[in-house]
């Protein structure tokens, strides 16, 4: 199968090929809680301070001082509450610099971990050496005295996803992996991928090559939810950014979904938010 085409769904890449800042206040990170979007670019984060409400890959977060956050290309993310103090740092790669270089392939092997554990808690002494290392990092792309060079970005991304592959290890070590768990990362990277053509619980099942009782069993262990509410909840979170970030017709909105009666995805949407796609447009 191939992957989906790009969509109205909100995407959100950089400019540049990189950016570093090391004072981003909570103020300019709820700008993104307007409507859930789809982040392209690969993402390094430190919580600075305050706190932050947030939902990536449809599991609900709250991020605290200390916490380090690695956002994959292909991210769902939604900001719905910062503290007055939240203060975050943030080191970021465009999809196109990704795409250009070959340091992305260090990730492939603790990929699937990331989509759901984006978030490590630092320890004291960890946390101020990548404090320092992200305010360094801000200084020198921000400064006119340092000429940067991409060999010298590569090497900084290679960095951060090595410490970042490091850092899942140290995790391993205290959380136990299941089957259940392993299930679930690889059917939401399939979802992610197909929830727009395949609807069905049981397309799913079969690339995992489970029965559907095993495989709805497998999801709803690891991850507390149904497997349709994930597809559901994926489907529901790009109509909402179509409906607010763009004029197109309900019905254009519901083909692109792949809902071939518009009458179907009102009753879905209507399930899941509690109003019509129309009202919902009408109520922003």
């Amino acid at each position: 199968m191939k992957n989906l085409k790009e969509n109205d769904f909100p995407q959100v890449d950089l400019p540049v090929d990189y950016l570093a800042w090391s004072n981003i206040t909570g103020k300019v990170l709820s700008t993104y809680g307007y409507y859930p979007c789809k982040i392209k670019a690969g993402i390094f984060a430190l919580c600075l301070r305050g706190s932050i409400r947030v939902v990536i890959n449809l599991m609900e977060y709250v991020i605290h001082p200390h916490d380090f956050i690695f956002l994959i290309p292909g991210s769902f993310v939604e900001v719905r509450e910062t503290s007055k103090d939240a203060k975050v740092a943030f080191v970021g790669f465009s999809s196109a610099f990704m795409r250009t270089v070959e340091m992305w392939k260090i990730a492939t092997g603790f990929l699937s971990s990331l989509i759901s554990n984006p978030i490590i808690p630092l320890s004291d002494k960890a946390y101020p050496i990548y404090r320092d290392a992200f305010n360094l990092i801000s200084r020198v792309l921000n400064s006119n005295e340092v000429s940067v060079t991409q060999g010298m970005m590569m090497s900084t991304m290679s960095i951060f996803i090595e410490s970042v592959s490091g850092l899942h290890g140290q995790k391993a070590q205290s959380v136990t992996e299941t089957r259940d768990r392993i299930i679930f990362r690889e059917f939401l990277q399939n979802a992610f991928n197909y929830y727009r053509q395949q609807h069905k619980v049981s397309f799913y099942a079969k690339a995992a090559n489970l029965t559907l009782s095993h495989f709805c069993a497998a999801i709803s262990k690891a991850s507390g939810k149904t497997a349709r509410e994930i597809i559901m909840n994926l489907i529901i979170m790009d109509a909402k950014g179509q409906l607010r970030g763009s004029t197109v017709r309900v019905n254009k909105v519901a083909e692109s979904l792949g809902f071939e009666n518009p009458t179907t995805f009102t009753r879905y949407f209507r399930e899941y938010v509690g109003m019509t796609p129309q009202e919902y447009r009408n109520s922003l």
